[in-house]
């Protein structure tokens, strides 16, 4: 009995999904039509950073930060965790390419904000992320 005999050539198209999705308006809590490309990559890095990870039923595990385990840590701390909690935060996401500069400054006594440029396919995003504590 002989063995079958495998194809040496895969025939197949691999193609890339839009990015389209429902516009949010953050300040007032509501969909407000749909975006694309970078408007659509600002809006999911914005959502992925300000989700608690483990919070909310409806996301995996994989899906939003521990920027909140950097609340009430030294601004020491926080300059040493916040790029590796930032490329977690974001590493779910196969559209961005990483972290590519972030900058980390205390503005009141408990208060950090993080500034970063992330690297996406659609083009550089800048995050102004603040950290209450």
């Amino acid at each position: 009995m002989a063995l079958p005999k495998t194809a040496s050539a895969l025939d197949f198209t691999i193609t890339t999904t839009p990015t389209k999705t429902y516009a949010l308006d953050f300040d007032n809590e509501r969909i407000v039509g749909k975006v694309d490309g970078l408007t659509a990559m600002v809006q999911a890095v914005r959502k992925a950073l300000t989700t608690a990870r483990y919070t909310e039923r409806i996301y995996s595990g994989d899906y939003g930060s521990d920027l909140e385990t950097l609340i009430g840590q030294s601004l020491s701390y926080v300059k040493a965790k916040a790029r590796a909690l930032l490329e977690e935060a974001l590493s779910a996401d196969e559209r961005v390419k990483g972290v590519r500069h972030i900058e980390i400054e205390q503005s009141e006594t408990d208060t950090a904000v993080i500034k970063a440029t992330i690297a996406t396919e659609y083009g550089e995003i800048y995050v102004d992320q603040t950290i209450r504590g």
